[in-house]
C-alpha cells in the first residue's frame, strides 16, 4: 500500500466514513506522496488539509501543524507554475496556517496574476493587508 495512490484514497474514504478525520488527512497526504506530480490531486488534498487544520485550530498546536502541512506544501511549491489561481490560493493558505505571511502573499499574488478576479486569492491578500495595518 505505501506506493498505491488508490489504496491510500480508499483508506482515507473509509476513515472519513468512520469519523477518523486525522487518519483521513494522513492518508490523503500519503496519496499525494505517491503521486506528487498530479496537480489536481495535490490541490484537492491541500484544500482538505486546510479545512481540517482550520476546523481544528484550537486542538492542533501551531508547532504540530507543520506535520500536516509540510509535505503537501512542498509538493505544491514544485507544481506552483502549473497550478491555477485556486490552487495557488490553497498553497497560500498552507503558508498562512503557520503564519508565514511573506509566502502566503507571494502565492496569493501569483494567483491574482493568473486570474485577477479569483475571490480566494483576493480574500487572502485583503486579510494580509488588514494584518499589516494592525
Amino acid at each position: 500500500m505505501p506506493n498505491n495512490k488508490d489504496a491510500w484514497l480508499k483508506r482515507a474514504e473509509f476513515s472519513g466514513q468512520h469519523g477518523d478525520d486525522s487518519t483521513r488527512i494522513a492518508c490523503l497526504v500519503s496519496a499525494v506522496d505517491t503521486e506528487p506530480t498530479n496537480p489536481g490531486l495535490v490541490s484537492e488534498v491541500a484544500w482538505q488539509v486546510c479545512r481540517y487544520i482550520n476546523d481544528h485550530l484550537a486542538e492542533i498546536p501551531k508547532a504540530r501543524r507543520g506535520v500536516y502541512l509540510a509535505s503537501i506544501r512542498s509538493h505544491m511549491e514544485k507544481l506552483s507554475e502549473s497550478l491555477d489561481a485556486t490552487g495557488l490560493s490553497r498553497l497560500a493558505w498552507l503558508f498562512l496556517l503557520e503564519d508565514d505571511q511573506p509566502n502566503a502573499w507571494k502565492y496569493a499574488n501569483e494567483g491574482c496574476k493568473k486570474d485577477s478576479a479569483n475571490g480566494h486569492c483576493i480574500k487572502i491578500l485583503e486579510r494580509l493587508d488588514r494584518a499589516q495595518m494592525k
